[in-house]
């Protein structure tokens, strides 16, 4: 009797010990987040339409592993009210670059509409947004 009671006790502690939960340690890779301050262009710049122009942010703050990624500039606009960036995810203004650069360079679209509320966005492995500028004809 002894026995048959002792077996339950002893498989219970058994899957307790089991089934406890152990340290993880995360990967510290998917802890980094690389989002550079972006220094250029600066609120309120005026870019005309078909221009080029250089889109520069600040590298002080990238790690090593940061210094080998890669980078994609957007172009977007606000409008009062809405939370919606209006990203043109389709057709970036650069892709393909190395953020260790610190500065690279867009061609202003023609096509776009005459705007006080433009702004850009750096992605790294997540994005960082300008102050908004105007783009219009010269």
């Amino acid at each position: 009797m002894k026995f048959t009671v002792f077996i339950p006790i002893l498989l219970l502690a058994a899957t307790a010990s089991w089934a406890a939960p152990i340290a993880v340690t995360p990967d510290s890779e998917a802890q980094r987040v690389i989002s550079p301050h972006i220094t250029s262009p600066e609120q309120d710049d005026f870019w005309p339409k078909g221009s080029r122009q250089i889109v520069r942010w600040d590298t002080d703050k990238l790690d090593k592993e940061s210094m080998n990624s890669n980078g994609l500039v957007v172009l977007g606009w606000s409008e009062p009210g809405s939370d919606n960036e209006h990203l043109d995810l389709e057709n970036p203004l650069a892709s393909n670059f190395s953020l260790a650069e610190g500065w690279i360079e867009v061609e202003v679209p023609e096509e776009v509409e005459t705007r006080e509320n433009y702004f850009i966005v750096l992605f790294g492995d997540s994005g960082n947004t300008s102050p908004s500028f105007t783009i219009d004809q010269i």
